[in-house]
């Protein structure tokens, strides 16, 4: 009798292999959903990253010309004053 023949394998045996296949599976499943997750962080970080440096450069920008903007207002008062 070899592996092949039908009722080979008893009825807890088939029950086993049954289990076995439902938590292999689920394991799957998880490993699937968490690589997903993985990514998903993996981009709102590089989103979070693009995000500071963006609102670092339009600082500096803005940051720049305020600062010849009150330094002349400074001297049109100093000026005024005199």
């Amino acid at each position: 009798m070899s592996s092949r023949t039908p009722g080979f394998y008893a009825e807890r045996h088939r029950r086993l292999a049954a289990v076995f296949a439902d938590r292999a599976t689920q394991a799957l499943r998880n490993a699937r959903l968490y690589a997903a997750e993985q990514e998903r962080a993996h981009a709102a970080k590089a989103l979070a990253q693009l995000r500071s440096d963006f609102l670092a450069s339009v600082s500096h920008e803005l940051r720049t010309p305020l600062t010849a903007i009150v330094g002349f207002g400074e001297l049109l008062q100093h000026a005024g004053s005199s």
